[in-house]
């Protein structure tokens, strides 16, 4: 559900065609029909207003939100209700106000990107922390741990989190980037660190699933869900083989259409490993409980003994029986359905803590990341190479938006119509990578007690990075993409007093 991949715009076009010709269609934009008129992340500006205490303490918060949602109706009004919603951040903070406004103009509609709505107004509440701690002489670290929510505190919107994970997560980030270590010179060079600290809840949702068993033993896995790219469908099957005893790679996948269930919530949201993975994973769980009790009729096996291991049913003592074997004498086929539904377990969250290391030219403003580290509050991890692609996917979506990546427009229209006006990060421009994973000993809501991923590694990468270029050169941009000629108009301002 990045971009556009999640927008609507054009779904009904699709429709009438496809009822019009009787043939199914897809649409192939090209670099340049993408931006023109793809599903941009909102533009926004935020005012932001803090009451501090001489000692450090956060007393309240006042935040005024517009967002550029564009013309047409796109995601308007309902996402003002969200988005937003994080600007407060993971502080403890008695008293909030919020004004979150999405506005019509003249450009490109606009809708849900990674995180929607929250880089913008995180990135607004992080940057100001650091300006904050400054005026009043503190640690940046220190004003945060101050502040940061912990067990037995209530969230500034009122969620009461369990197992609160904000200050070891800080802690984790801090020791694997050398936060507090001697910063290293290079002629010409002026060096910062930059830290941003930022919460995401796990998403919900509806999902079914359906699970069969046929008599040669394949395994196969029904499910609405297309991958849009993030590998979920690996994770589906690693669910699911672990709960059959059957390689994953082995298990068929068959995707339904809308004529196959009532209602599916989607892909989005950081929702799919938690919704469709409970549904795959309970829909296992059924036949699982099928096969032990044939099992136990057939072969007078105990039931709390048998098990599932390389595509057999075992029990101790007796020759293993494979699946295909078992469910030939259940009559050809043996199958289970489930619908998960869930709504959002206000008690759980995921911490993310990212700090960057930048060289800032003091001739050209230029601005080079050498160090980006993100630690991350994690459950089990079941896949942990993807789990770690959404990890630096995230950080390179954020470089981008902190530093490239700047879509223009003249009276309405889009002026940065390739890739060499609008510029994406490449390997080149990445800095060593660092992660750090912080197990939660209480878990989240996903199978074996993952927690979401996919979001929250986006939100704080910008504002860290921003703070990075304040601690180095003492000049905070309030605007981003940083380019190297609005950082280097800045340094220039502030050396002259102009």
């Amino acid at each position: 559900d990045f971009g556009g991949k999640g927008g609507f715009m054009d779904s009904h076009l699709g429709f009438w065609l496809s009822k019009t010709t009787g043939r199914p269609i897809r649409m192939v934009m090209t670099y340049i029909e993408e931006l023109m008129a793809g599903n941009p992340r909102h533009p926004a500006v935020m005012t932001f207003k803090t009451g501090v205490k001489k000692d450090g303490t956060i007393t309240a918060r006042q935040a005024h939100l517009v967002y550029d949602s564009g013309g047409y109706a796109a995601f308007k009004p309902q996402r003002g209700v969200t988005y937003g919603s994080r600007c407060l951040g993971p502080y403890k903070i008695p008293h909030g106000h919020i004004d979150s406004y999405v506005v019509y103009t003249n450009q490109v509609p606009c809708g849900s990107m990674r995180a929607p709505g929250d880089p913008q107004s995180i990135f607004a509440g992080e940057v100001q922390m650091d300006l904050i701690a400054r005026e009043l002489g503190l640690d940046p670290l220190e004003f945060r741990k101050k502040n940061l929510v912990q067990d037995g505190d209530a969230s500034p919107l009122g969620q009461r989190w369990k197992n609160i994970m904000g200050l070891r997560t800080l802690d984790a980030a801090v020791k694997e980037a050398g936060y507090e270590k001697v910063k290293p010179q290079a002629p010409g060079k002026l060096t910062g660190r930059g830290m941003a600290i930022c919460e995401r809840h796990v998403g919900a949702g509806s999902s079914t699933a359906k699970v069969t068993i046929d008599d040669q033993g394949t395994v196969t896995l029904y499910t609405a869900l297309p991958d849009t790219g993030s590998g979920f469908y690996t994770v589906l099957r690693q669910i699911l083989g672990q709960e059959l005893g059957v390689a994953y790679d082995e298990i068929k996948l068959e995707h339904w259409s809308t004529d196959d269930v009532a209602f599916e919530t989607g892909v989005g949201g950081s929702r799919v490993t938690h919704v469709a993975g409970q549904a795959v994973y309970r829909a296992a769980q059924e036949l699982r409980r099928q096969m032990v009790t044939m099992a136990a009729d057939l072969f007078g096996w105990p039931e709390d003994e048998t098990g599932f291991s390389q595509g057999q049913v075992t029990a101790p003592g007796q020759a293993s029986v494979s699946l295909g074997s078992l469910v030939s004498r259940s009559g050809g086929l043996l199958e289970a359905e489930h619908t998960y539904d869930s709504e959002r377990d206000e008690e759980i969250t995921v911490f993310c803590v990212q700090i960057a290391e930048v060289d800032v030219d003091v001739e050209t403003g230029q601005v080079r990341l050498t160090k980006f580290t993100s630690a991350h509050d994690v459950g089990t991890i079941l896949n942990p190479l993807g789990h770690q692609g959404q990890i630096d996917g995230a950080v390179m979506q954020g470089i981008g938006y902190a530093l490239t990546e700047d879509l223009r427009y003249d009276e309405g229209h889009v002026t940065t119509l390739s890739m060499g006006e609008y510029k994406i990060p490449t390997m080149p421009d990445m800095p060593e990578l660092r992660t750090v994973l912080v197990e939660s000993e209480s878990g989240g809501p996903t199978p074996y007690g993952g927690k979401a991923i996919g979001e929250q590694g986006i939100s704080s990468v910008a504002p860290a990075i921003v703070n990075a270029i304040l601690d180095a050169t003492g000049v905070s941009m309030m605007e981003i993409p940083v380019s190297s000629e609005k950082l280097f108009r800045a340094m220039e301002a502030q050396r002259t007093g102009s």
